[in-house]
């Protein structure tokens, strides 16, 4: 892979060491495979970008203790477990992790994402990003043929899987074209991957405007759902109907397959319960 950045990449990785409990049947990673996600995240950062400063952040002793098995530059945060990406993005856009030069780039992606991110996605990135905050397409593996849900499904390195939050009937956004072709998200839904690229000008310019305890309370989406409240940067992903590869910039959504799995064995001892009556 030739790392062809020309500009200083920030990026920021929340990272929480416990179970999720926000997410039907115990969702995202198992505990014991946290430390494992984290490592292949940073890895894939590290194969595409030269000399990328990777800050990872969590809430408590405990996590920093793991993250620090993996990256140098970890910083706790004084914000609860659903919070933490969105507190994440706002301590970087103050500055909280370093001082930051206005065209630098900066990457925000989850503890439990490979990256995947071909060059030119990197200049347009570089390139465009003031004006714009660009995201990736979001793939699961399949756990066997379960866990579909009417998406499209897609083959990254001969493995099975689909496209989350790519919905048939989400409206049509602008197109904009660079080195490749984009379209601006409509919704959140369809905007969310739970990774995104921008300058850190466009970062330090999101509207932060939540408290540390705010109610209706902070979700774990929140970190990206941001972008949307600077309606004049558009939220680009690339645009599959144009031609595009989703693979040129995609992140392996690694829990995922866990949450297939999770799911796919709850039904099945539902299926065996139903045929006994009581």
């Amino acid at each position: 892979m030739n790392k062809s950045n020309k500009k200083k990449w920030h990026i920021v990785i929340p990272f929480y060491f416990g179970e999720n409990n926000l997410v039907a049947f115990r969702g995202g990673s198992p505990v014991k495979k946290k430390e494992e996600y984290l490592r292949k995240t940073v890895e894939s950062i590290q194969k595409y970008l030269y000399d990328p400063e990777i800050h990872v952040s969590v809430c408590n002793k405990v996590s920093a203790e793991v993250a620090e098995k993996v990256v140098s530059s970890v910083k706790i945060l004084d914000c609860l477990p659903p919070h933490l990406p969105y507190s994440s993005v706002k301590a970087a856009a103050e500055g909280f992790f370093g001082t930051w030069s206005p065209d630098d780039i900066f990457l925000f992606t989850e503890d439990d994402q490979i990256l995947y991110m071909n060059d030119t996605i990197i200049q347009d990135i570089e390139k465009e990003g003031a004006a714009n905050f660009f995201t990736p397409h979001r793939w699961s593996k399949l756990f066997y043929g379960f866990g579909r849900q009417k998406r499209p499904i897609y083959y990254v390195e001969g493995k099975k899987g689909i496209l989350d939050n790519l919905e048939k009937d989400t409206p049509i956004g602008e197109a904009r074209a660079f080195n490749h072709k984009y379209r601006a998200q409509t919704t959140l839904d369809s905007a969310y991957a739970a990774c995104w690229a921008t300058y850190v000008s466009a970062l330090k310019a999101l509207p932060f405007t939540n408290p540390k305890n705010p109610t209706p309370k902070i979700t774990l989406e929140s970190g990206s759902f941001i972008l949307f409240d600077s309606p004049e940067k558009p939220v680009l992903k690339l645009d599959i109907a144009a031609g595009e590869k989703p693979v040129d910039f995609l992140v392996d959504h690694l829990s995922g397959y866990d949450y297939c799995r999770r799911i796919f064995s709850f039904e099945r001892i539902w299926r065996h319960i139903r045929k006994f009556k009581f």
